[in-house]
């Protein structure tokens, strides 16, 4: 028997060095050890009332600077329910197997616009301005009815752990939907936040990947560009950045060109505040010519090979869209291993999911978009860790 599992082992882990993604709802394997669903659970099902896809572009933490509170989870999610946009906070104090509702947050500085889209959930690791370590932050694109006029990327605030919030500065604000602004992500690094998004209003380019930064949450630097392609049509956006443990930063990003969704790219700076802007990215690529499109997410964990483990995942690739990229060489090459969401080919479905790494726990809480019914997605969330406690299906 010992013999037999020993074999299988190896069988897997020959095909995940080839590329060949294995596993099953339980148990992923890597090259560098196998990664377990601890945990399924759902953040949010929609209701009859909710427009359209449902829910989706879900945003997760885990709460490491608040004493007791440490290790309470929060999320949210975009979803448009009752004729209006806004934003649940749910929470969860067993580690994502229960979820509640604790707020919802809404557009407060000009009544004309509703908070929409693209949330962005973070934790203050320090002290910034009036507002205390440990703060959570909120970033979202507020919009006019239809989009047609005004984007601005407002920040909201709560100094108690995401049961109250308020909305303390606009990060920068742009034209309607052909030259808005969209997809805030933060970064902090010595004193200061930075906030990554795309930006449609560069007069030559259809889109850029800039970012703003501030050292008190309420005064924003001028924008400071990150990503532009030499052909003015490219669209690249969706930017998310994680630190690696080398100290680089890497940042993953989709591409469209023309309307044609291309491979999601990826760029690396030694700082978080200087990027090569003429460095056209280089494409997330595995072996096979497997890639991904679409909404990316990276995470570098200490978890795995020596140098760790960089996790890549995104909406869809060009041989599925059930499947991780794993790097053990900080995205010189990848992997490919299965993703432990399923779901169909909607359009708001496994869009923009959100990945995080608790040190505390040593575990990764992950949330995507998933098939619920008639049509709708939910909020689906898994904690995956590297040890053999495995949550059975």
């Amino acid at each position: 028997m010992k013999i037999l599992s020993a074999i299988t082992a190896f069988i897997y882990y020959l095909l995940a060095i080839l590329g060949l993604p294995y596993g099953d709802c339980n148990t992923i394997y890597t090259p560098h050890g196998n990664l377990f669903v601890e945990s399924r659970s759902d953040i949010f099902c929609p209701s009859d009332e909710v427009w359209e896809n449902g829910a989706e572009y879900p945003s997760v933490i885990c709460l490491a600077n608040n004493g007791d509170k440490n290790g309470t989870l929060l999320a949210t999610f975009e979803v448009f329910d009752k004729g209006q946009t806004k934003f649940r906070i749910m929470e969860s104090f067993d580690k994502g197997d229960t979820w509640s509702e604790i707020a919802v947050v809404t557009e407060k500085f000009n009544p004309d616009l509703q908070a929409a889209w693209q949330p962005c959930l973070f934790e203050l690791p320090e002290a910034m301005g009036d507002y205390a370590k440990g703060s959570i932050i909120l970033g979202e694109v507020s919009l006019d009815d239809g989009c047609k006029s005004k984007t601005q990327l407002s920040l909201f605030v709560s100094e108690d752990c995401g049961k109250t919030w308020e909305e303390i500065s606009v990060i920068d604000e742009a034209g309607g939907v052909e030259e808005g602004i969209w997809e805030p992500w933060f970064v902090y690094e010595n004193g200061t936040l930075y906030c990554f998004y795309s930006d449609d209003s560069d007069p030559i380019h259809s889109q850029t990947i800039v970012y703003k930064s501030s050292t008190d949450l309420i005064n924003w630097s001028e924008k400071v560009p990150v990503v532009v392609n030499e052909n003015p049509d490219d669209r690249p956006g969706m930017p998310v950045v994680t630190k690696m443990g080398n100290g680089k930063y890497y940042l993953a990003y989709e591409l469209l060109t023309n309307g044609d969704n291309k491979p999601c790219r990826y760029k690396i700076s030694d700082s978080i505040s200087e990027w090569d802007v003429d460095d056209q990215g280089t494409e997330i690529i595995a072996f096979r010519n497997r890639d991904l499109h679409s909404s990316p997410i990276c995470l570098w964990i200490p978890e795995g090979g020596k140098n760790g483990t960089l996790i890549v995942n995104a909406k869809y690739g060009n041989k599925g869209h059930n499947e991780l990229f794993v790097s053990y060489d900080y995205g010189e090459t990848y992997s490919v291993i299965i993703s432990p969401f399923k779901y169909s080919d909607a359009r708001g479905f496994g869009y923009s999911p959100s990945m995080i790494y608790s040190e505390a726990d040593k575990a990764i809480y992950y949330a995507n978009s998933v098939d619920y019914k008639d049509g709708l997605s939910k909020i689906q969330f898994v904690r995956l860790s590297f040890n053999n406690r495995q949550f059975q299906c």
